[in-house]
């Protein structure tokens, strides 16, 4: 009996024995497989589309520094346009780095000149992604649209007012888009020149007619891609209206100014509309030719830099559309802070600080720096990391009402069409401390379209 029992007990402790060597195995196996699994790594690299780590931070950023990138013509025939808006964005910097920079960290612009080369630009915009590694892009030049927009895209890197009108920099609704347009678009621009024109009352000796209905229109158009499309959209505001049969377009080089021009006044047109960036040579054209019918420009040329005192004639009225209008108490408030911002940029002269308050292209280096600018306090504000996908979500929340000076553009909801109203204005010149000066008056504040339309 006692053997029996012994024998059981023997028994039931070598199966148990079995058990635990079974559970040790199973668990040495497992073990083992979790070992040789690679870890998981998370995407820190924000790409368009894709909510980044909250804990991510992107390029461009230390604990004591933003870097922020810029390619724009400094040099060449297109300075005019660059030194302005470059001198202007750093003055933004420069006030917001003396009250504390985002969270401590101080805005450090990288520009580079590309003398509005499209391939000087594309390398330099890589330089600056690659390279120096910007957080952002702010007021790319133009030329940048063909070779490196879609470079940008890519890459993710958010690019705030690429000083451009083409279609192509624009989205309707995609909230995936680091493009951050503020100018309008080159054929929205076309249909509110048609517009302005055949709704206004602008004509006459006292400037209080509309144009005959019968007129004929003359456009000028140069091969360039910005005049092209510019004209597209008159074309397509001409369908709309019924008037494409008085439209007389010329496609014309600087030495065919003058000849075109003679051929517009002999066949009777009794407006001009220019979509190219060469003013000052179209009008003198028109004063040797002794042309005296309004003369029309396209946004970009709503500067009174683009206009030579000397050629001025009352009888000549000289009219553009532009994206902003400046005689409002909120747009005055506006000029004021840009002003107030010049002051910050000690590289700045007296004369320059002075000549800056009535630029076109200074007040676009404004506005491009303070919209960017506006991604970066509201990422402080909540707390948000700074990285590209978060700034993408602060720009669709942010309000850009102070910049009253514009028109109205908005990148909640995925919008991405920039200034969609439109202001126009005339140059003039007026005596100031006894020397002929050139100024832009506001004569229409900015409207839609279809209240323009409906005049």
């Amino acid at each position: 009996m006692d053997r029996n029992l012994k024998r059981r007990s023997y028994n039931m402790k070598r199966d148990l024995m079995k058990r635990i060597s079974l559970v040790l195995i199973s668990l040495l196996i497992l073990t083992a497989a979790a070992c040789s699994r690679q870890p998981e790594v998370k995407d820190t690299s924000a790409a368009p589309g894709k909510q980044a780590p909250s804990e991510a931070v992107s390029q461009g950023v230390t604990d004591t520094e933003i870097l922020i990138g810029c390619t724009m013509a400094n040099t060449g025939v297109y300075a005019f346009i660059g030194v302005p808006i470059v001198d202007t964005m750093k003055a933004v910097f420069d006030r917001v780095n003396a009250n504390g920079g985002i969270n401590g960290r101080q805005i450090t612009l990288v520009h580079y000149d590309d003398g509005y080369d499209a391939a000087t630009g594309k390398a330099l915009v890589e330089k600056l992604v690659e390279e120096d590694k910007v957080f952002a892009l702010n007021a790319l030049g133009g030329n940048n649209v063909g070779p490196s927009l879609d470079y940008i895209k890519e890459k993710g890197i958010p690019a705030v007012n690429i000083v451009s009108g083409l279609n192509s920099v624009y989205a309707g609704h995609d909230s995936s888009s680091v493009i951050f347009p503020i100018q309008p678009m080159n054929e929205l621009d076309g249909k509110f020149i048609l517009a302005r024109i055949l709704h206004e009352s602008l004509f006459g000796p006292n400037k209080n007619e509309k144009l005959p209905s019968d007129a004929k229109i003359a456009v000028f158009q140069s091969t360039g891609e910005g005049s092209v499309t510019t004209t597209q959209g008159i074309l397509e505001q001409a369908e709309l209206e019924g008037v494409k049969d008085r439209l007389l377009i010329e496609n014309v080089t600087p030495a065919t100014y003058l000849a075109s021009i003679e051929k517009l006044k002999k066949a009777g047109a009794q407006v001009l509309i220019n979509t190219i960036t060469n003013s000052k040579a179209i009008v003198a054209a028109m004063d040797d030719a002794g042309w005296e019918v309004p003369y029309v420009g396209y946004y970009g040329v709503s500067t009174p830099q683009s206009y030579s005192p000397q050629i001025y004639k009352k009888g000549r009225p000289i009219y553009a559309t532009t994206w902003a209008e400046y005689s409002s108490p909120d747009a005055k408030e506006m000029l004021a802070d840009m002003d107030d911002a010049l002051t910050y940029n000690k590289d700045l002269s007296a004369e320059t600080l002075e000549s800056y308050k009535n630029n076109l292209y200074a007040r676009v280096g404004y506005v491009a720096a303070m919209t960017l600018v506006k991604g970066l306090e509201i990422m402080d504000k909540d707390k948000m990391a700074l990285n590209w996908d978060n700034y993408r979500i602060a720009m669709e929340k942010a309000s850009f009402k102070d910049l009253s000076a514009y028109g109205y553009y908005t990148y909640a909801n995925g919008e991405r069409l920039g200034v969609t109203k439109l202001s126009f204005t005339e140059y003039v010149v007026e005596n100031i401390n006894g020397t002929p000066t050139g100024v832009m008056l506001s004569t229409r504040t900015y409207e839609t379209l279809e209240e323009v339309m409906a005049k």
